[in-house]
């Protein structure tokens, strides 16, 4: 199925059980998983998109720039709502008993300070709450401005790892270029219960970094005791307990990717191309070119889906690399998602598509036991009548 949105998509969906939670600007569409019918929608505000985050039953987003709401995910009706201030990058993160919410979050400028948006960057904000999912209370916060000469900014999407949320810090030389200190800018790890600062590690960095405007990860993620993240130019694998770079590739192209990591391996999608790397020693697996910028690859045990800016969803043998199929669905084709057997992917046209197994082998199986049934069914009456 297809379900057209009303204004732009830019995320991936939330799968829930037989529901599906899609985030377009303006709206959260809540949809049926096996038909894609509308259950209800609601007013949200992101000025860029991300993945909803759904929990307990419960959907947290923003409402708009100021309010925080937490609602209902079955019928979308209002829990509780907090007034904070400027949220309009990211959703938040959830455990047990907490949300994790970043507030004060920085919006691009033009060289004319006319605010931008554009999806691709970095975003960035100045603080961190821990918020009770349940009520909305405040349990904690944690500021990342500090008594520096230069600013400072949080930059991407916080990480929960065992009991500890994790997120990069820029330290800026000046306030003109913002150009990152690329000696003091750090990882942050902070005591998830109570926000207190548990260490921080500087100049965790490629060997060669690329001096741009800004050296901050575009994305972080952990598995098996290891952080990967994406620098640019680069991708790098950090021990989790020491610190200590073990690893980093170079891309072929571009300066940025979004990466996933799982079943022994990492992928990811930059500018151009997808590569696949063993997730413990870094090496080249293979590598593909596949047209578009930042897409985050999905991955089950044996494939890889990848969109792409021509129009296509590529479907990848994780082992060989070997494009195995793929779908034209329009416009520019963003992350996709794999849940309960279907992929799910939105487009820059405004279109949610659902992706599952072929009908046509189940259409087939239906009509032969269908066909034998009856005939078993005639048979058995002939016996019948044989006998009166």
């Amino acid at each position: 199925w297809q379900y057209q949105t009303k204004l732009s998509l830019g995320s991936s969906p939330a799968v829930v059980g037989d529901r599906v939670y899609i985030f377009g600007h303006g709206t959260l569409y809540c949809v049926t998983l096996q038909t894609g019918k509308l259950l209800y929608e609601v007013p949200a505000y992101s000025k860029c998109p991300s993945t909803p985050t759904v929990a307990d039953g419960k959907i947290y987003l923003a409402a708009d720039q100021n309010w925080f709401q937490c609602r209902d995910a079955h019928t979308g009706d209002i829990l509780w709502e907090k007034e904070l201030p400027t949220l309009h990058w990211m959703n938040p993160l959830v455990d047990d008993t907490t949300l994790y919410v970043t507030v004060d979050n920085l919006p691009y400028f033009n060289s004319d300070c006319i605010p931008i948006l554009y999806c691709g960057m970095t975003p960035e904000w100045l603080t961190l709450l821990a918020l009770d999912k349940e009520t909305g209370e405040e349990i904690w916060r944690y500021s990342v401005i500090d008594d520096s000469l230069f600013g400072t900014a949080g930059m991407g999407f916080p990480i929960l790892v065992d009991g500890t949320t994790l997120f990069h810090v820029n330290y800026y030389e000046d306030e003109q270029s913002y150009h990152a200190n690329l000696e003091k800018s750090d990882l942050v790890c902070l005591d998830a219960l109570t926000g207190f600062p548990l260490w921080k590690n500087e100049g965790v960095l490629p060997s060669s970094p690329i001096e741009l405007d800004s050296i901050t990860p575009a994305w972080i993620t952990y598995y098996e005791n290891m952080l990967y993240m994406s620098f640019k130019g680069y991708v790098m694998a950090v021990d989790a307990e020491t610190k200590k770079p073990l690893w980093e590739y170079k891309l072929a192209k571009g300066w940025d990717t979004l990466l996933s990591v799982g079943h022994g391996v990492v992928v990811a999608k930059g500018e151009g191309w997808v590569y696949c790397l063993d997730a413990e020693t870094g090496r080249e697996l293979w590598m593909i070119p596949v047209d578009g910028g930042l897409t985050m690859p999905a991955m089950t045990k044996c494939e890889v889906f990848v969109g792409s800016d021509d129009g296509n969803l590529y479907r990848i043998d994780i082992k060989s690399g070997e494009i195995t199929e793929s779908y034209y669905l329009g416009g520019f084709v963003f992350s996709p998602i794999v849940a309960n057997k279907h992929v799910l992917v939105g487009t820059s046209e405004n279109r949610m598509y659902c992706l599952g197994p072929s009908n046509f082998y189940r259409n087939v199986i239906g009509i032969i036991v269908v066909t034998v049934m009856v005939s078993v069914f005639l048979l058995f009456l002939r016996k019948i009548r044989a006998k009166n």
